[in-house]
């Protein structure tokens, strides 16, 4: 099964560091940018970068929390992704109306963080940015805070007969998150619908461990715990199975 992989390969190593909880709620637009440290700048550059003066500087100008996640296993190894979280959508236009515009109140922001924004660009490069529209589940709210684990699964979905999108979001919010997360205890889902950026229109599902511990029960016993989890959401699972066109996943640790 395409998803058991995961609970299997990755093997973590939590840094206690400091970082703002992340509260992903039914209204945010979450942004998740790619990055990755230039040539000559190391991983422990990067990380205090953005952890010291990147992220609390930006708080500073504009009341908008983030937070670091490094990657322990996927594709392309050598990125981070930058998890930022709007409260709103009418916050996050507030300060970028459209792609590529900003507002007077953003750019005066910016104008203060010159020095800050001219390390970005000695520090990392933008692989790739992506702003969501939250799809809630169950009504329920997501904490991404410091030592979870992470698992970014950006989707492409071939519908089944008769599926729409609008049905296809459907399942996810009535029937698929509420039957992920009642399986994996200790589990958080939440999915995303691009917005933004390279992925319009495209969904991403996004998996929250709340801890090590949690973590390590689906790894035991060759996984057995996971692939009998998978096997009681039964037609639930198989449904969006078949539906999984192209998938490239990736895992986080929250710094």
């Amino acid at each position: 099964m395409k998803r058991i992989a995961i609970f299997l390969i990755a093997a973590l190593l939590i840094t206690a560091l400091n970082a703002n909880s992340q509260i992903v709620t039914s209204d945010a637009i979450v942004t998740i940018m790619k990055v990755k440290p230039l040539t000559d700048v190391s991983n422990e550059q990067l990380e205090a970068f953005y952890q010291e003066e990147f992220f609390p500087a930006f708080y500073k100008e504009f009341s908008v929390p983030m937070c670091l996640l490094k990657k322990i296993q996927g594709n392309r190894m050598e990125e981070y992704a930058v998890l930022k979280v709007f409260e709103s959508l009418k916050k996050r236009n507030q300060l970028y109306p459209k792609s590529g515009v900003i507002t007077d109140e953003a750019r005066k922001g910016n104008k203060n963080m010159r020095e800050t924004w001219n390390k970005v660009y000695e520090i990392a490069s933008k692989v790739a940015s992506t702003g969501y529209l939250v799809l809630p589940v169950a009504g329920k709210s997501i904490n991404v805070k410091a030592g979870n684990v992470v698992m970014v699964w950006e989707l492409d979905h071939t519908l089944e007969e008769g599926m729409t999108y609008e049905l296809l979001e459907q399942f996810y919010q009535e029937e698929y998150g509420p039957a992920y997360m009642k399986n994996f205890p200790g589990s958080q889902f939440c999915v995303f619908k691009g917005e933004r950026g390279e992925r319009i229109g495209k969904y991403t599902e996004l998996i929250v461990i709340n801890s090590m511990e949690e973590f390590d029960k689906w790894n035991t016993e060759d996984g057995k715990k996971t692939k009998q989890a998978f096997k009681n959401m039964g037609e639930i699972q198989e449904r969006m199975e078949r539906m999984y066109a192209n998938s490239d996943r990736n895992v986080y640790i929250v710094l």
